[in-house]
């Protein structure tokens, strides 16, 4: 639900790409990467989790955290495997 409210809000601003402005140029730059990061966010993979534990790790440890990482796990197979999961 946030994520999905994070991208409209993205989706509402104006598009800066069409400007020439080099500070409409930078806004631009920080919008597609902010929109990059939301896309990649929507899938939660082991690298995920990773950041997850580096940033906050009581919810990392909470155990509805530990069950929805079992799930995403399962459900996306091989594909959750990703970032440092193998060392």
């Amino acid at each position: 639900m946030t994520e999905d409210l994070f991208k409209t809000e993205l989706d509402l601003l104006p598009n800066y790409q069409d400007s020439q402005s080099p500070f409409d140029q930078a806004i631009a730059k920080k919008i597609e990467k902010l929109r990059r990061e939301a896309e990649e966010t929507k899938k939660r993979t082991w690298r995920y989790y990773q950041a997850l534990k580096e940033t906050d790790p009581r919810k990392y440890w909470d155990p509805k955290t530990q069950t929805q990482m079992h799930r995403d796990s399962e459900a996306l197979g091989k594909e959750f495997e990703d970032g440092d999961f193998d060392e």
